[in-house]
């Protein structure tokens, strides 16, 4: 069965999810949390993550023996379940729609969504308003303009 231990995340970003396949987690909740504190420093360091989620925008500046490190304690980290935060981004806006009135002024409307990509594990949802409203004219009615 998979859930979320309650008592997770020990910091914004992960969690620890329990399912068949990551049962080979042998460390405390301690000791945990100093290993998922030194991968933050590898990420930040420019290691390339791979765990789901987790990104760097940093050059690498981790020598060869470093980033042997890291990568063993990212194989560490994977079999505790442990990913990282994705922060929520929107999708570009929609059409607008067509005018509400067939005559004289109404309004139109588009809409965008919050999953490119959608958050998740933690992340930020989208800020901002997921849909736009704007005024829009038609054609008179009975020989009326409207303006």
């Amino acid at each position: 069965s998979s859930g979320i231990n309650a008592e997770w995340p020990l910091r914004p970003g992960f969690v620890i999810e329990t399912d068949a396949k990551k049962t080979k987690c042998r460390f405390s909740k301690k000791k945990l949390k100093t290993k998922i504190k030194n991968y933050d420093s590898c990420i930040a360091r420019g290691f390339e993550p791979s765990l789901e989620g987790c990104s760097t925008n940093v050059d690498n500046q981790l020598n060869k023996k470093e980033a042997r490190k890291c990568g063993q304690l990212e194989k560490y980290l994977d079999k505790c379940g442990h990913m990282c935060e994705v922060d929520g981004g929107w999708s570009e806006w929609s059409e607008w729609s067509e005018c509400s009135s067939s005559c004289g002024p109404g309004y139109q409307t588009r809409t965008r969504t919050c999953d490119s990509p959608a958050p998740g594990k933690g992340g930020e949802m989208c800020e901002g308003e997921d849909t736009e409203t704007q005024d829009c004219k038609s054609k008179g009615c009975g020989g009326f303009i409207y303006n």
